[in-house]
């Protein structure tokens, strides 16, 4: 999906994504991208320790059928998340240029 000019994306979750126009009610731009760039590297942070979670030896064979589900889903939402930041840190650098 392309992302409408000025637009940010924010997450609910890996199924539901809404898209605001904020482009002319933000004031300092740079300030933006940062907290986003933050809020980026949280949500890589969280995925990489589900990854590790999900991968550890033994945790599929000795984990419910609800924890698994549920932890994979967790890292769903994450990827989500990261790619939706992503693209409004993109579409926000883009503000710059206007």
């Amino acid at each position: 999906m392309r992302l409408p000019k000025g637009c940010a994306v924010f997450i609910i979750s890996s199924d539901i994504a809404v898209l605001i126009e904020v482009g002319p009610r933000i004031n300092d731009v740079d300030a933006e991208i940062a907290k986003l760039r933050n809020k980026l590297q949280k949500s890589q942070a969280g995925a990489n320790k589900l990854r590790q979670l999900l991968s550890r030896d033994g945790f599929e064979e000795n984990a419910s059928d609800v924890v698994i589900s549920s932890e994979k889903k967790k890292l769903e939402d994450a990827e989500a998340a990261m790619e939706n930041y992503q693209r409004t840190i993109e579409e926000f650098e883009k503000l710059k240029l206007a």
